[in-house]
């Protein structure tokens, strides 16, 4: 219910004045990082991405102040061999959008 009403009072843009958090600038750099552009508030990207995390039952780390979540997906080999993938997820601004 929290997310529906956070989506309602942003709207589909989000205005980087209101955000909840600091919004640090995006720099490309040449590596194999995964990223995606979006309209939407980073309130709302924040936490739909923690609401998935939970439901999938991994650790996960959040930081106070800037829009960083860290979280470990474990998984095993078919041997038995366990393995863990640590992530981090950030939002960033693109210049003015």
């Amino acid at each position: 219910m929290e997310l529906q009403q956070l989506f309602e009072s942003y709207g589909a843009k989000f205005d980087p004045a209101i955000a909840k958090k600091k919004l640090e600038q995006w720099i490309q750099v040449p590596v194999g990082e995964t990223t995606f552009f979006s309209t939407c508030s980073p309130d709302v990207i924040e936490q739909r991405m923690e609401a998935h995390i939970d439901k999938m039952q991994l650790l996960k780390k959040s930081h106070d102040n800037k829009y960083k979540l860290r979280f470990v997906q474990t998984g095993a080999y078919e041997g038995g061999e366990t393995y863990e993938v640590h992530m981090i997820m950030r939002i960033t601004v693109h210049g003015d959008k």
